[in-house]
């Protein structure tokens, strides 16, 4: 896996320290997760949800699921989860199938699930 350069940019901007963890391809991030032996919870993913008139990124573990309900409640919108295909055109400078949790530096809002700290 390699680091877009917009993620680059966009940590390296915001004064963030970090490390890139190098693995060969995987499908799932329980997989990536094994390979660097990294426990599932402390993986986490991101979810891109449209309504038809924005796209919003939601960042939760990889053990928990969206509320449906509850986020509709809290944004008064009807979001949906976006394909796959679509969120790849959204995040093309990264490897397909890898969302980046860092939907400011894309100009896609993003909520974090409560349980992330």
């Amino acid at each position: 896996m390699n680091l877009s350069a917009r993620i680059k940019q966009y940590l390296d901007s915001h004064k963030v320290s970090y490390h890139v963890f190098c693995h060969p391809p995987t499908v799932t991030l329980t997989e990536a997760g094994e390979m660097l032996s990294i426990s599932p919870e402390q993986i986490l993913r991101s979810v891109l949800l449209s309504d038809g008139h924005g796209y919003l990124l939601v960042v939760l573990s990889l053990s928990r699921k969206i509320d449906f309900a509850l986020l509709k409640s809290v944004t008064r919108r009807d979001y949906k989860i976006v394909p796959r295909s679509i969120a790849d055109r959204l995040f093309m400078d990264c490897e397909p199938g890898s969302h980046p949790p860092l939907g400011e530096a894309y100009k896609i809002p993003v909520m974090v699930d409560r349980s992330v700290s």
